[in-house]
């Protein structure tokens, strides 16, 4: 039994050379050590090479090629940086709220379907996951990066508890388990919506209800939600204005805007809503990009003056910032809060 389930089992036994603590076992009365995890790390000049070829995708039997490392001694260092990254990831969110103090930070936040290989019966098929992430402007920090998927608890397990409570007889924003699809309801989810995007042998793949493992699939704005809490805790209170870009996703800014009410009330948090024009051809993007810089070139000077007298009580705007200012004073000046 581990150290960390039964201490009493074990008593205190001096120190390793290296100053590691050492232990004894009370039954068999062998010694061990527990130090370090880089404490047994041979070739640590190796570990940020490897790093830098798993984040580029580099396949583990070339990064043996490369490194001159065996595939025993690559799946160690993936182990080494896991605990590594949980380790950073730690130390990082336990202060972050403390690197925007002050600050005013702009956020990007977009949601992705992502198709994960799941290898079922010598087969390898796709499982389509809803990926949202959050990332910091300028560091390029991942604030947040959360999938919709609870490896915790299968589908069925979720159905059972549902009909034991009578969850099924009542409105989805009424249910004590309205967090999680049920096994019917995503089954029939499956049926309608991805029966037209997948073939039947992925739909096959990893069960009756295309999930890996026995895990269950969480309701998509519950994902939405959950994922902006975890943004709003980790953030914290003490920026000076936050700044949210986001892509024009259905309930993305509704649930923003729906956690941050006094701060959106208070100037404290800005939402910008970005749609895109998807499949246009490389041309039209460049012609695009050609009458922006046309547009921009023609505000910078025939609105030079208002620029000025901006940045004058603005010093820290820039020039575009500036401009983009005088172009929403004039397009919207007019507009009126409309109060009843």
């Amino acid at each position: 039994m581990s150290l960390s389930l039964s201490p009493s089992s074990y008593a205190a036994f001096g120190k390793t050379a290296k100053g590691d603590k050492r232990f004894q076992c009370k039954s068999c009365k062998k010694t061990f050590s527990v130090g370090s995890p880089t404490r047994r790390h041979k070739q640590t000049h190796e570990t940020a090479g490897i790093l830098k070829s798993l984040v580029n995708k580099v396949p583990l039997s070339r990064i043996c090629e490369m490194h001159d490392v065996s595939l025993k001694q690559v799946h160690g260092k993936i182990d080494f940086l896991y605990q590594q990254v949980l380790a950073f990831t730690h130390d990082r969110e336990a202060r972050m709220a403390d690197c925007f103090a002050g600050r005013r930070p702009y956020f990007a936040t977009d949601i992705q379907t992502i198709l994960v290989n799941w290898p079922v019966k010598n087969r390898r098929g796709t499982i389509p996951l809803l990926h949202m992430a959050t990332v910091h402007k300028f560091s390029q920090f991942v604030v947040a990066s959360t999938v919709d998927y609870d490896p915790s608890i299968s589908p069925e397990q979720i159905e059972e508890m549902m009909r034991s409570c009578g969850d099924f007889d009542l409105n989805r924003s009424m249910r004590r388990h309205a967090r999680l699809w049920a096994a019917t309801e995503y089954q029939n989810s499956l049926l309608r919506v991805q029966g037209k995007l997948f073939s039947k042998e992925d739909l096959a793949t990893a069960g009756p209800l295309q999930l890996p493992g026995s895990g269950c699939r969480v309701r998509g704005d519950a994902f939405i939600y959950a994922h902006m809490m975890l943004v709003k805790k980790l953030i914290g209170n003490q920026f000076r204005t936050a700044n949210y870009c986001i892509d024009d996703e259905a309930g993305l800014s509704v649930a923003i805007c729906a956690l941050n009410v006094r701060d959106i009330k208070a100037g404290r948090i800005n939402v910008a809503e970005v749609s895109f024009k998807k499949g246009m051809t490389n041309d039209d993007r460049m012609a695009f990009a050609a009458e922006g810089r046309r547009i921009l070139n023609f505000v910078l000077t025939s609105e030079a003056a208002n620029i000025e007298a901006i940045k004058s009580d603005f010093p820290w705007l820039s020039d575009f910032q500036a401009a983009t200012l005088v172009v929403l004073w004039k397009n919207f000046k007019d507009l009126r809060l409309q109060t009843h």
